[in-house]
């Protein structure tokens, strides 16, 4: 498989001129037995139609090509006529399998070059298939009645995944032509659809949709995204519950449904009816809905019923509900389930959330001895002071081994070098650690006292890889802390990835230079103080 990437360094846009674009067409013709090819041009805004039409020729000469994915996103500048080009040249290639499109806010493309891609695509039967009309504006319910007859064509479909995200002008109509379009697809096995944003997302629009899942029995991945579609209501989860009861052999299960008009009573509807399914990973995004306490544990009893299930997301962010004693009755039915290897809680913005709550989360989450990769998002949770942080700590030093661990502390103002301390203690208690994601940014009590008690942890992390590490608007480290960390890291000596954010804290060109030096044989990002 060959991989061209070009995309965003450092904030700024590459500069990729349309020669650039042709001189790969050169090199991809001579590898005439390439099966598998990703193209990358996200953001390439000097990107014209002139660089993809000169190029598109040299794709179609790629005989043995199976797979195909281009990624043309934010590139402003191309209009019909590429993509008229790119269709013809696609239309000739033999033996495509899979093909992955991202058109992401290419607003000067219109339904007319759609449908003659489209029409490029009818002549292969894809086993998977990905879209991404995102933010393109054009895109409406006639585009979406084209792209069902599109996919009808596809009867050995096995995975597709639309992206629609931002979409005004796209009706039940479509969506009735899109559900029409997939029916009785047996092998059809992962779904993806993203409504996100959409202002024509309602009950009604999803009740059509919901539909389509009658007749996908083999679905074994379904993920659903409706991110602030605001008109969204519980009784849109209470279909979607009847919809999923018939999907006997669903493994993975993601839902995103931010809205204030989910409560209790539609999160009990949805969960209660996965009862009985082989379900190993469920992601729920809940995010601004109503849900309270006595939802937090039918949700957490619902998920303890789950008998094969092994990761679990869910996200709760910015929920009134969500106070400790939600926190408290949730956890406390996760940790009836000891076998659980994945666990992400987000509760970003739930102020109603103290040291009490956290307290009693990690004495509950003690027994799941199997846990490898763990993320807790607590980021805005302004009551939380060092005393939560100890507990957490108290956490990390329970009986299992991460892999993988991440914690977010944004915001938390009341968290300073204590807190650093106590977490760095819990590091000491978990050698294995492969990725580590720490987020004190906004936490402007951190001083340099802190990044060193910090680096006492991270030097038992001998076997790390990858290391994010935001300390922005820390306006007291210095230096000092810097050297500390640059020192630190060299007891890392498996690690391969950096993100060091440092925005606005007191540092010094020279001692950037310095750390930058060091790392120069990894993928090392560092977000400089804005000063400099």
């Amino acid at each position: 498989m060959l991989k061209i990437g070009v995309g965003i360094i450092s904030d700024r846009f590459v500069k990729f001129e349309n020669a650039d674009l042709e001189k790969v067409g050169v090199c991809l013709s001579k590898l005439i037995s390439l099966e598998k090819l990703t193209l990358n041009f996200d953001v390439c805004r000097s990107l014209t139609d002139a660089g993809l039409i000169k190029f598109s020729p040299y794709l179609s000469e790629m005989a043995n090509l199976k797979t195909l994915s281009l990624s043309l996103k934010q590139c402003l500048s191309l209009t019909d006529k590429s993509l008229n080009k790119l269709s013809q040249n696609i239309s000739k290639l033999l033996s495509l399998e899979k093909v992955s499109l991202d058109f992401f806010e290419c607003n000067r493309l219109t339904a007319k070059s759609v449908n003659k891609l489209f029409d490029a695509l009818k002549r292969f039967n894809l086993r998977k298939f990905d879209l991404n009309w995102g933010l393109c504006r054009f895109f409406d319910t006639n585009c979406l009645k084209s792209l069902g007859r599109l996919l009808s064509n596809f009867k050995s479909l096995e995975s597709l995944s639309l992206n629609f995200f931002g979409l005004t002008r796209i009706e039940v109509e479509g969506v009735i032509a899109l559900k029409q379009s997939l029916a009785n697809f047996q092998k059809l096995s992962c779904l993806a659809l993203d409504f996100s944003n959409c202002s024509t997302v309602t009950d009604d629009f999803n009740m059509a949709l919901f539909e389509l899942l009658f007749q996908l029995e083999g679905l074994e991945d379904l993920q659903l995204k409706f991110w602030s579609c605001n008109q969204v209501s519980d009784i849109t989860l209470s279909k979607l519950g009847k919809a999923v009861e018939n999907l006997k052999v669903l493994q993975k299960f993601v839902v995103q449904l931010q809205s204030i008009k989910i409560t209790d009573s539609g999160i009990h509807k949805l969960v209660t009816s996965l009862q009985g399914l082989p379900l190993k990973k469920v992601d729920f995004n809940f995010n601004r809905s109503c849900i309270t306490e006595a939802g937090a544990r039918n949700l957490g009893q619902s998920l303890l019923l789950l008998i094969d299930l092994k990761a679990i997301s869910l996200r709760l962010s910015q929920c009134d509900g969500m106070t400790d004693e939600a926190v408290s009755v949730l956890t406390e039915k996760l940790a009836g389930k000891p076998e659980i290897e994945f666990l992400y809680l987000d509760f970003w913005g739930c102020k109603k959330i103290t040291d009490s709550g956290v307290k009693n989360l990690s004495q509950n989450l003690k027994t799941l001895e199997k846990l490898k990769d763990f993320s807790l998002n607590l980021r805005l949770c302004t009551e939380i002071t060092s005393k939560g942080t100890e507990e957490i700590s108290k956490l990390l030093q329970g009986s299992f081994q991460l892999k993988k661990l991440m914690l977010n502390f944004h915001s938390c103002s009341n968290l300073g070098d204590e807190a650093c301390k106590m977490l760095s203690i819990g590091l000491l208690n978990q050698p294995n650690l492969i990725c580590l994601n720490l987020n004190f940014g906004q936490c402007h009590k951190v001083t340099d006292i802190g990044l060193h008690q910090l680096c006492n942890g991270l030097r038992i992390l001998v076997n790390l890889e990858s290391l994010n590490l935001i300390l922005s608007w820390c306006h007291q480290i210095t230096n000092s802390g810097l050297r500390e960390l640059n020192s630190t890291m060299t007891y890392a000596r498996n690690l391969s990835y950096l993100n060091l954010d440092l925005n606005m804290a007191a540092i010094s060109w020279t001692e950037i230079q310095n750390f930058a030096d060091r790392f120069k044989k990894i993928e090392f990002f560092m977000k400089i103080p804005a000063r400099l």
